[in-house]
């Protein structure tokens, strides 16, 4: 009944820190070796270019966007999962976060696309306060890097919940 203080959740995480980074690789894995067919679609297209290397890279592209949304929003959970649970098994804590996920995809979804479109507003308009010039200034400066950071010091504990 009580709320847990960041020394309790630090000491928490540590303890199943097997667990997490075991479904991190796993889930990062899985979106890595999903996306070489699309490559290896659009390098073909790429060298060899007609009507079905092009329609074909552009549908396995299609596939691939569609599929890494669907498979991300299953697995957005499994963090959570694990740490609530206490689950000890990467997989069952992939399991467990897509069992949790059924039923409210589209919600999540949602939820998901307008907390990206915030920050990145929030960090467009702290990049136009601070930062004139070449675009590339926000990927290459001291200045661009704190003002890509600052909005996900404020959305990311929203994204953890």
């Amino acid at each position: 009944g009580q709320r847990p203080g960041w020394l309790q959740c630090l000491k928490d995480a540590w303890q199943l820190k097997w667990s997490l980074l075991g479904s991190s690789l796993m889930v990062f894995g899985a979106l890595c070796l999903a996306f070489v067919p699309a490559w290896i679609f659009a390098a073909i297209a790429i060298a060899k270019p007609n009507v079905l290397t092009i329609t074909l890279a552009a549908l396995f592209a299609l596939a691939f966007i569609f599929g890494s949304v669907y498979g991300y929003i299953g697995v957005v959970m499994v963090s959570p999962a694990i740490m609530i649970e206490s689950i000890k098994n990467p997989i069952k804590g992939i399991t467990r976060s897509w069992e949790l996920v059924t039923g409210s995809r589209c919600y999540l979804l949602c939820t998901l696309f307008c907390m990206w479109l915030l920050n990145n507003l929030v960090a467009r308009l702290l990049n136009n306060m601070f930062i004139s010039g070449d675009v590339m200034d926000v990927l290459f400066s001291i200045v661009g890097i704190v003002v890509l950071v600052v909005p996900l010091l404020l959305f990311f504990p929203l994204h953890a919940m």
